[in-house]
This record gives C-alpha cells, structure tokens and sequence, in this order.
C-alpha cells in the first residue's frame, strides 16, 4: 500500500507545482524573446547604417497586409467573377465564385513574398559576395553610381530595372553588386520554386512568375500584385527576355510584365514617376554554359526536370572548382574572370505614356506590338551598355579563325579592343586580380579544353567550336555581319554599327 500513497503524493505534487513551472517558464520564454526581438532590432539597425541602401518603405509591410489589400481590389473581385463564369461555359459547372477566390488566394499566397531585411542584406550578401566573390572580379562603372544616385535618393519615383539574362547566377550578382544603393524585388521564374531556394528568394522580396500558365485568373492576380506594387514605389527587376540566352545573343524582349506595370500609370492612384534602368549583365565565364548550349533549339524541360538541371549545373560548377580549382592558388587572378555590371541611361516612362495616350484603349492584341517596339529600343540600350570582356573578344578572333599564331591573336586582342572603344563599346574596367585579360581569357579557354597550344599557335579543338560561338555572338551589337545568332532571334542592329577588325 505505500507504493500506491506514494504515487499519489508525486501525482499530487506535480499537480500543484505544474502551473508554478509553466508561469515560471512563460516568464522565461517573454524574457527571451523579449531578448531576441531587441537584438534583432539592433543588428537590423546596424545593418541599415551600414548598408545605407534605398529600401521601399512598401516593401517592409507584412505579407498579410498586401494579400489582404489585393483581395479587396475591386479589379481583382472582378476578374475571379469572370473566370467563374468563364468556368462555368468551358467546364460545364455551377458557377462557383467560391472556388475562383480559392483559386485567387492560392495564387497570392504563391506570389506574394515576405521581405526581411537580415535575410537579404546579412544572409544573401554575404553567400553573394563569398560565392561570385570567389570566382569572379566585380567589374562596376563609377559613372553608373553617379547616373543612378539622383533617382534612388527621390522617393517619389519608382524605378524599374530592365535586365538581360545570362546565368542563373543573375539574381545574386545583383544584389551583391546594387547591395550599398538598391534593395531589388526580383521577377524570379519558376526554376526557383525549389526548397530552399524558394523560401530563401521570398525573403528577399522576389516574387515567382509561371511561364505558360494559361489560367487567366493567374495573369490577373499577377498583374494586379506587379502594379500595387509599383504604385507604392518599390524598386523591381525584371529579365526582359523573359528567360536564359541559350546561344550566347540577346533574346527578343517579353512584353507581359511590362504591359502591367505601363497600365498602371494611367491609374490616378499611380501618382509617382515611372523609370527605367536599362541593366546589362555579362560573365567572362558563364557557370552554365554548356547546359545552356545542350538546350538551344529544344523544348522547354517540364518541372520535375528543372531539379534535375540544376544538380546537374551544381555538380558541372563544383567538378570544375574542386577538380581544378586548386591548381590556380598562386594565381593573382580570378578563376572565372570578370562579372561586369553596367547601367543605361534612364528613360523615363511618363514622356513615352503622354505620346501614347491611346494606350489603355487599346485591347492586349492591339496593345503587344507597341510595347515590343518599346521593349526592343530598351532592349537595344541594354545591348550597347553590355560590358565587352576579354572572353568576348578572343572568341570573336577565334570565330573568324580557328587557328592562328598567339602572338597574332595578341596584336588581333589589343586591335580589336582599341576599335570597339572607339565605336563606343564599354569594355572592362582594369582589376588588380586581372592584370593580363588576353592571357586570362586563353587560361580559362586551354584549361576547359576548348583551345589548346600547338608549337605557338592557338588552336580550337573539334566539339568546342559551340562554346566559342557562344561567346562570340554576346558581342552581336557591334559584330553583326561575323556573329549573326542562331537560335536566338536578333534585335535590329543600329546603323552606325559596322564590321569591327
């Protein structure tokens, strides 16, 4: 019997003592989180100081907030109106407004991000600046900072940056690159939609975008997220190409995105100035160049297939790094050359709007060719601002030539650089990790197999003609009789482009 009365005692004992320990404890628990909000204030603080970006005050609202905004926007009520009534003619059901608002919140809850400023300052900064900061040198232009500064310090402008897309390594490059000026909400494709990557990119503000999808209800939603967005003054970019350049030229430019955000301005709520930053990218060395090439001309890969492709890039990258990597330690020089970044003059949007006032009366069909000859000249000012690398130019001499003496593809090097200087071409900025670019760009070449040295002459091997051609047709502005594209549609070239060399 004095097992059963002593049980009873601990049950009894625990009994009362449970709710002193849960008070204690809930104490503990308000002082440590208490403790962790006001050092995560500090650091965020810090961070801010630091930093001294432009951060859209929009932005740091809370995803709740702009999801419940979005579903009472009587323009979103009524497009999930029409496409019940629309599932109701094509699909042979009820008219179900309910399902439609389902449909709706799903695709707000998919698109609309949570941004957070240690995420994307603290976190994405430094796996930026470790990462491309150990393969590349970061080539900026002084006279870009000095071009966007006026615009980034007026509040009552919303900037929009128009993007050409090389690598998938775009998104870091550029917030590792604007980090001290500009926070960014990217338009990031669906190839993103990946743990952890998908949840990392919506902490930085980046929002997904589903390439095909036909449901009309999805467009709406997006466009009406692109343009709240807009008409609160939050900084976005977006790839005007609409995806990867898969043969080395610029894509023509995808209007869908841009047509949202033109429509808003003729919204009187949309009272701050409309800019465009025409931004171009390019890599000595693109990480995925090979896979890129594999898929010029073939169809688009299905979703379970994105996964695939991007282990197979990660695997490609890291064997490339790791299998070689260590032979160029004592090198004073980058592995894979330059990442140059460069800014266009801005345009502002209200003065191309007052000299097409039809536009909103117009219907998308009538709309689309309009907007592509606007693209296509924002398009054109990215391809002029495109920095020329010195990958770039040894694969033009190579493309003409398949073998030559090095020393020839030396003095061709210097020549060719001096001539697209002179047509106003934006070449490399000097780097102290770069000190001979033509030697760098043979190295990256020989070390892949691409060129290889015979008795003094350089010499394409066969299989890797592709590669060259690659490169060669980034410089298709200023090369167009040499380098036409060949998967990728070609913009119109200016006239007073010719044959350079």
């Amino acid at each position: 019997m004095a097992w059963i009365w002593v049980g009873l005692a601990v049950v009894a004992a625990v009994g009362l003592a449970w709710p002193l320990l849960a008070m204690a404890g809930h104490g503990v628990g308000m002082r440590a989180r208490r403790a962790l909000r006001r050092r995560v204030g500090v650091t965020t603080r810090q961070t801010l100081r630091r930093f001294r970006a432009r951060i859209d005050r929009f932005k740091l609202t809370q995803k709740a907030q702009v999801r419940a905004a979005l579903l009472q926007d009587p323009v979103l009520g009524k497009a999930v109106a029409e496409a019940a009534a629309h599932d109701e003619v094509d699909k042979d059901v009820g008219l179900d407004v309910d399902g439609a608002w389902e449909r709706a919140e799903l695709y707000l809850d998919e698109i609309v991000p949570s941004f957070n400023i240690l995420s994307y300052f603290r976190v994405g900064y430094s796996v930026a600046r470790v990462s491309l900061g150990g393969l590349y040198a970061l080539d900026l232009d002084p006279a870009d900072a000095e071009r966007l500064r006026p615009l980034l310090a007026d509040k009552n402008k919303s900037l929009l940056f128009l993007i050409n897309h090389r690598s998938n390594a775009d998104f870091v490059l550029l917030g590792w690159a604007l980090a001290h000026r500009v926070a960014l909400s990217y338009a990031v494709g669906e190839w993103a939609r990946v743990w952890p990557l998908e949840p990392l990119f919506k902490s930085f503000g980046s929002y997904f975008v589903r390439r095909g999808e036909r449901d009309p209800l999805y467009h709406a939603v997006l466009a009406r997220y692109v343009q709240h967005i807009a008409q609160n003054g939050v900084t976005q970019g977006v790839f005007l190409e609409g995806g990867l350049s898969r043969d080395g030229a610029l894509r023509p430019p995808k209007v869908g995105l841009l047509d949202s955000i033109l429509l808003a301005k003729h919204d009187a709520a949309f009272r701050r100035e409309l800019w465009i930053i025409p931004t171009g990218i390019t890599y000595d060395r693109v990480l995925e160049d090979e896979t890129l090439i594999q898929e010029a001309g073939g169809r688009k890969p299905e979703h379970w297939q994105r996964r695939k492709l991007l282990l197979r890039q990660a695997r490609q990258v890291a064997g490339y790094l790791f299998g070689q990597g260590w032979k160029w330690l004592l090198e004073r020089q980058r592995k894979f050359g330059h990442a140059a970044l460069r800014i266009g003059e801005p345009m502002r949007v209200d003065d191309w709007l007052a000299a097409h006032p039809e536009l909103t009366t117009l219907d998308r069909a009538a709309r689309k060719p309009i907007l592509e000859a606007y693209a296509t000249q924002v398009m054109e000012n990215i391809g002029r601002n495109m920095a020329v690398l010195p990958m770039g130019i040894l694969a033009c001499i190579l493309q003409q030539r398949q073998a030559l003496p090095e020393a020839e593809a030396r003095v061709l090097f210097d020549e060719m650089a001096q001539d697209l200087r002179a047509r106003g071409a934006r070449l490399w900025q000097p780097h102290p990790r770069v000190r001979d670019p033509f030697k760098l760009a043979r190295q990256m070449l020989v070390r892949r197999g691409v060129l290889k040295a015979v008795e003094g002459a350089l010499v394409v091997t066969e299989g890797a003609r592709e590669i060259v051609a690659y490169y060669a047709r980034g410089l298709h502005m200023w090369m167009p009789e040499v380098l036409s594209p060949t998967r990728n549609a070609a913009l119109p070239v200016p006239r007073d482009v010719e044959k350079v060399g």
